[in-house]
């Protein structure tokens, strides 16, 4: 199982990984109003899942299928929130794809020095 789930994580890394470099390329084509319309969009996103994540009854279902509880989802969303959306989420999400980088490297599973590759 351990494998299977390492072999799951590394295809989802890359598919962040690319997903963040196509939002770089993106955002560039943009002009002023266009960034900030997109800004506006992530951040009602990302308040409709906060309020979400805010609403998640803990039940029994949801341990039985290994959903975190409220309280765990609530403090997972908090740290997305930073690393990922805020301000200064682009040092951390240039620090996670930095790591994730460096792990796949460290354990064979990126050839050639290829990133952002699709599966």
């Amino acid at each position: 199982m351990r494998a299977i789930y390492r072999t799951i994580a590394d295809d989802e890394a890359r598919h962040a990984e690319l997903a963040w470099a196509l939002d770089a390329w993106l955002s560039g084509q943009l002009d002023g109003e266009g960034r900030v319309r997109m800004v506006e969009a992530r951040k009602i996103a990302a308040d409709a899942l906060a309020a979400h994540v805010a609403v998640t009854a803990d039940a029994p279902e949801r341990t039985a299928l290994g959903l975190p509880s409220a309280r765990v989802a609530t403090e997972l969303f908090s740290g997305l929130d930073g690393a990922l959306w805020s301000r200064k989420g682009a040092a951390s999400r240039s620090r996670l794809v930095a790591a994730a980088r460096e792990q796949r490297v460290g354990t064979g599973a990126m050839q050639d020095g290829a990133s952002c590759r699709s599966s």
